[in-house]
């Protein structure tokens, strides 16, 4: 009698759940946090961001017993230790420089305040901390003449942190993150009517990858929690809101799409707001698009004397906020996040004739492969343009393609020529970002041939395909001595440049990258889930979107071809064929579920995709280049 909450369906019996649950999650990590009694953080690495503030940016040195990497301090810095919780040693390793040093070294942290008049030279200091957040350095820069060694204070190297005495306390920010989380969770189940076993899924899922973080990354978590409360407190009353509004005016949009979108924005966001995110890709946009809109071309693309022409095209939808770029820096990665995770409205919208079951399918399958939980990667912003202008491709070929029959309607000529307007539109909206041009212009190519070997040839879809084709020849001519250049190489001797240098990129992109990327993933579950499609029962309606999701595929399979043998990237645009993935996914999994076993499968398939995207999000990086740093 006296757990009867437990299985009541009462609103106040719902609250003492999440009070409960509250509770034991916050009291679980804090066990897990108390654990971590050692912890290193390598100056001059990117995660290292988390915990320097007021440093000068890293630099390397390769001495002949090796190569280290070390930041300048400034007047002031301060080292965030966060969860020091009793007596911890810290070690720091620094360099002090001959030329105009700094007359005196301060130390303050933990009730310490060590003074050092360090003469030229590398240190190692070992220092007590109790209790303690930060450790400030302050160097007393007075007195030297040169302006830039006048705002230089030491190079610090590394600092080691150990434990050597614990004294139980309590982390405020744990105790509030785990309330708001699991008021998230608890809105999320309620919106998307999850059943029992899905929402416990959901909780101990959510818990679980929590718990894993505290055990593993303890630090990372402690810096990460005041952001994730602040983002989870603006955004859950914001996505309340866009529900409320969307159940009344359109219902299809409303419930898990938007369950989906408030999760991918709160993820998003507190990628962004981490102190170790460095948007590295932005000012290269920025600088290319000034480039073009002086009639000019950013002619050398990663240092590889490749001339690569950069006309207009997709440039000019982030004109305001490129021109803005010094007094709104923050506003490109916001925007690429708005942008990115509205896709799910787009897809719900796409699917709305086959149901709202399978529109939150696809928001689900979407959410989880690695495009949604990237926090940046490679032109973050223009990507997401291009994927929202490929989706919308998408949508226009499903509505010129749809046949009597179909859904049980066709469309008049007035209703495909809206359609056929959004997707020329886009085509001529990427010309000059080259991998998306690339893809749309494939994808239409082989579309048109699928159609054609179907002897299916409604008018307005035959449009695009040539369009599409006229554009990829007039953009790529100017590509051909590239090409053939590299194309040459295939032929050239293993021990010459041209082809150690395809061996070195077909070794390390097959197995490195080609076999675990994130685009990868979306090929090899959009495969799976084709198959799925071809084994189960013939469903009319979804002849159009398969076929142009056959397109996609092919296109991307070609792309990973062109990458293993010639020394051009191109599958990295390959964006959005996760909106094409999660499409077919709400049709498979659907019916997947009604067969035997089904609901078990339907969730290991997500929970496997879900684990590879934390896997890659944690792993930090791909083609050397930042995507995120959460854990």
């Amino acid at each position: 009698m006296h757990f009867e909450f437990l299985r009541s369906r009462s609103r106040a019996a719902r609250v003492a759940r999440c009070g409960v649950f509250a509770l034991l999650l916050a009291l679980a990590l804090e066990l897990a946090i108390a654990q971590y009694r050692f912890f290193q953080i390598d100056v001059g690495s990117t995660v290292a961001d988390a915990f320097l503030v007021n440093f000068r940016d890293p630099e390397a040195e390769t001495p002949q017993q090796g190569g280290y990497s070390f930041q300048w301090t400034r007047a002031e810095s301060t080292v965030r230790t966060p969860g020091l919780d009793g007596v911890w040693e810290a070690t720091l390793r620094f360099r002090q420089r001959p030329e105009q040093p700094p007359a005196s070294v301060r130390f303050q942290g933990g009730g310490n305040d060590l003074q050092l008049n360090p003469a030229p030279g590398i240190y190692r200091y070992r220092l007590l901390l109790t209790n303690s957040d930060t450790l400030r350095i302050i160097s007393d820069l007075a007195g030297i003449a040169s302006a830039e060694a006048g705002s230089l204070g030491i190079a610090i190297d590394t600092l080691t942190l150990e434990r050597r005495e614990y004294r139980p306390a309590l982390h405020p920010w744990v105790w509030l993150a785990a309330l708001l989380l699991v008021a998230l969770l608890g809105w999320v189940a309620w919106a998307a009517q999850m059943q029992r076993r899905d929402a416990a899924l959901l909780w101990g899922g959510a818990s679980l990858a929590l718990g894993v973080a505290a055990l593993l990354y303890a630090p990372y978590l402690l810096v990460l929690l005041p952001i994730l409360c602040a983002v989870v407190g603006i955004v859950l009353p914001i996505c309340v809101a866009i529900n409320w509004l969307l159940a009344r005016r359109a219902p299809h949009l409303a419930g898990p799409v938007v369950a989906v979108f408030g999760c991918l924005i709160v993820v998003k966001l507190a990628g962004t707001l981490f102190p170790a995110y460095l948007p590295t890709d932005t000012l290269f946009h920025g600088n290319r698009f000034l480039f073009t809109a002086s009639g000019e071309f950013y002619t050398t693309a990663f240092g590889q004397s490749q001339t690569y022409p950069y006309p207009p095209g997709t440039y000019l939808l982030i004109a305001p906020f490129a021109l803005l770029y010094d007094d709104l820096r923050w506003l490109i990665p916001l925007s690429s996040i708005v942008i990115d995770a509205t896709t799910v409205f787009l897809l719900a919208h796409l699917l709305r004739p086959y149901g709202r079951a399978n529109a939150a399918w696809a928001a689900l399958v979407y959410a989880v492969m690695p495009v949604a939980v990237l926090v940046h990667w490679q032109g973050g912003f223009t990507q997401s343009v291009g994927q929202w202008l490929g989706v919308w491709v998408i949508a226009g070929l499903v509505a010129l393609l749809e046949q009597p029959g179909d859904n049980g309607r066709r469309l008049s000529s007035s209703a495909r020529r809206p359609w056929l307007l959004v997707c020329l539109a886009a085509l001529i909206a990427t010309v000059g970002h080259f991998g998306v041009l690339l893809n749309l212009g494939l994808m239409s190519v082989l579309l048109f041939g699928l159609l054609l070997a179907r002897r299916e040839r409604p008018w307005p879809a035959l449009v695009l395909p040539w369009a599409a084709l006229l554009m990829l020849g007039l953009y790529y001519s100017a590509f051909g001595g590239l090409f053939a250049e590299q194309l040459a190489n295939l032929t050239a001797a293993s021990t010459s440049d041209g082809g150690a240098s395809r061996l070195f990129l077909l070794t390390r992109f097959v197995w490195e990258l080609g076999l675990r990327d994130h685009y990868f993933w979306g090929i090899y579950l959009g495969l799976a889930l084709w198959a799925l499609l071809c084994c189960l029962p013939e469903q009319p309606r979804t002849k159009p979107l398969r076929r142009v999701f056959s397109a996609m595929l092919l296109t991307s399979l070609l792309l990973a071809l062109a990458s293993v043998t010639i020394l051009f990237n191109a599958t990295r645009y390959v964006v959005f064929i996760y909106p094409a993935v999660a499409c077919l996914a709400g049709f498979a999994l659907l019916r997947l579920q009604n067969q035997r076993w089904g609901w078990a499968a339907s969730r290991t398939l997500v929970l496997i995709t879900a684990l590879a995207s934390l896997a890659m999000w944690a792993a930090g990086a791909a083609l050397d280049q930042r995507i995120g740093f959460l854990l």
